[in-house]
């Protein structure tokens, strides 16, 4: 149906039209285009006035009726309108995940698919119906699904258990402690000092590999394993190794070895004698002759020299020496700066720890999202159903209702 009039002019005969409208005026007068001589409406119609006021209001019904040209976008349309949907739902059941409740967020699936479909259909249209729209919001809404439970299992605390920022804050403090008494301390700050040495006199030729090879054999070996015992338990240890007869001696060693070591490595005397101390230990603690609080001491105040030698054994002589006397020689503020190497080293590896439990914690988050499409039974059931009402609205034809 035409949205527009036509009038003869009763001076010249010239035929033009008007543009329909529900509240015609028959009285209006118009000018002619072609001869400038005013008539009315009623005068100009070619057909009585009754069918002319009824073709007026038929034709303005007609454009009336048709969708605006904002719905009929097309497949532009299909994304517009589909995608502000999709964000819709997503942003729907993320809120739900506030809940923590698992029907509630499988709730929150099932009214995406309607919420995607509606607003394909309303960017398609009459202009585009079937098949097309309806397979394109049936992909939008399981994207929006698998983004909307990715959401909401994020604010939420099913599935994993989010860190505890005080926690956190306590570990992340203790590894700090931890870090720099272990890399600030005068030994380990030699040792740095060492490594760059090492490596300047290895490529002037002051050093071989022969010389290289000697120290690293003996790198992993014990400093002195009685650092690590108080001096009591050490004593009664070697006291029941000397008292032991070669054939319990040999005895010991295999059982030591069985348990701790394996066929591949045989324990020395030494190595014997500390798993025997450790046995002491913990009967003389058991009996109270000791005490927490005294190996506790005991640590601490071997701790230094324990650090010191191991570093020490890490390289040659005429190294450690030359480390030590530059170490001597630096000014507190060349000392300083130092420890600002070892600061920004520890800012870096605090970095990757925090980005590496994030991602721990994202990978939770992505596992229990695919989880929670398959179990339990009603989260498939309302996923399938938010399919189908995505694919039923967008595929629907608007013309033939």
């Amino acid at each position: 149906m035409s949205d527009s009039l036509h009038l003869q002019c009763p001076h010249c005969a010239t035929v033009l039209k008007i543009k329909a409208t529900s509240d015609i005026d028959l009285a209006r007068k118009i000018n002619c285009p072609q001869c400038a001589q005013p008539f009315s409406i009623a005068e100009g119609s070619t057909e009585p006035s009754s069918t002319f006021e009824a073709s007026s209001k038929q034709a303005t019904a007609s454009r009336s009726s048709e969708p605006s040209a904002l719905r009929n976008l097309g497949v532009m349309g299909w994304f517009l309108f589909g995608g502000l949907g999709m964000m819709i739902g997503i942003g729907l059941s993320a809120v739900l995940g506030l809940t923590s409740k698992d029907f509630v967020i499988g709730l929150g699936s099932l009214i995406i698919g309607p919420i995607v479909g509606f607003g394909i259909r309303f960017g398609a249209g009459t202009h585009t119906s079937g098949v097309g729209p309806g397979l394109f919001a049936t992909f939008l809404a399981f994207v929006a699904i698998i983004c909307g439970k990715f959401g909401a299992y994020s604010l939420s605390d099913i599935g994993f258990t989010a860190p505890d920022a005080e926690v956190a804050t306590e570990g992340q403090a203790s590894f700090i402690e931890e870090y720099e008494k272990e890399h600030m301390s005068e030994p380990a700050l030699i040792a740095r000092i060492a490594s760059k040495l090492l490596e300047e006199w290895v490529l002037a030729g002051k050093l071989t590999e022969e010389q290289l090879a000697a120290v690293w054999d003996t790198v992993d070996a014990k400093v002195d394993p009685s650092l690590d015992f108080l001096p009591e338990v050490w004593q009664e240890a070697s006291n029941r190794w000397n008292g032991m007869t070669p054939d319990v001696q040999a005895a010991t060693v295999r059982d030591v070895q069985q348990k701790h070591y394996g066929d591949e490595m045989t324990p020395s005397e030494d190595q014997v004698k500390e798993w025997i101390a450790s046995s002491v230990t913990d009967e003389w603690l058991e009996a109270g002759r000791i005490t927490t609080e005294q190996i506790e001491a005991h640590d601490a105040e071997q701790l230094d020299s324990i650090i010191r030698a191991a570093y020490e054994r890490a390289f040659p002589p005429e190294v450690w020496q030359e480390a030590n006397n530059r170490w001597a020689a630096m000014s507190p503020e060349q000392k300083e700066a130092l420890k600002e190497e070892v600061r920004v080293e520890m800012k870096h590896l605090i970095g990757f720890r925090e980005t590496f439990r994030a991602a721990v914690s994202r990978a939770q988050v992505v596992s229990t999202t695919l989880l929670s499409c398959f179990w339990p039974l009603y989260n498939p059931t309302f996923f399938l159903l938010s399919m189908v009402a995505a694919y039923r609205l967008g595929s629907h034809n608007e013309s033939k209702r």
